[in-house]
């Protein structure tokens, strides 16, 4: 009986990588739909901070230009939706968190830990901005939606120029 389970066990394991890697590798088949289809511009950005929301793909998020990722800030409602066009909600909201050990001062012997967050899951607060800091004043024009928006792969041509001549270098 037990050398059933010794044989049994392994070939149902190697069974299951057969099968998940058969479906990892599945495509699905092209349609005269999508053939005809011609690009076109998915979306564009209308404000110096950037939220944007994929067009293509079964799951459906929301994007920030400064680091949120999953949550629709404009109606607080979270993303990770999947399927798209459904109502199973797999993410609220997440971002980057970057930590590092520093002398702060840069003249202190002491390394301290520092902590970058650009989405905070306990108060929904992020510590980044869309462009640059420096000397602690963030430099930032409102009324500029192309400099520093959210770019999304569909944005461009298969050839990485940008669909819209105007939205800035090739990919």
């Amino acid at each position: 009986m037990k050398n059933k389970y010794k044989i049994f066990f392994p070939l149902l394991i190697l069974f299951f990588i057969f099968c998940s890697a058969l479906i990892v590798n599945a495509k699905t088949k092209a349609t005269n739909k999508d053939k005809n289809k011609n690009d076109a511009i998915q979306r564009t950005s209308v404000g110096a901070f950037d939220l944007q929301q994929n067009t293509v793909s079964n799951i459906q998020f929301y994007t920030t230009n400064y680091g949120i990722f999953g949550l629709d800030i404009l109606k607080n409602q979270g993303g990770g939706i999947w399927p798209r066009g459904s109502l199973n909600q797999y993410i609220f909201g997440g971002g980057i968190w970057f930590g590092a050990q520093k002398r702060y001062p840069a003249t202190d012997t002491l390394l301290r830990k520092l902590v970058e967050v650009s989405y905070n899951p306990n108060s929904g607060a992020g510590w980044m901005i869309p462009g640059r800091i420096e000397d602690n004043k963030p430099t930032i024009d409102l009324t500029d939606t192309k400099t520093y928006r959210t770019y999304f792969s569909t944005d461009f041509n298969k050839d990485g120029t940008p669909m819209d001549p105007t939205d800035g270098p090739n990919w």
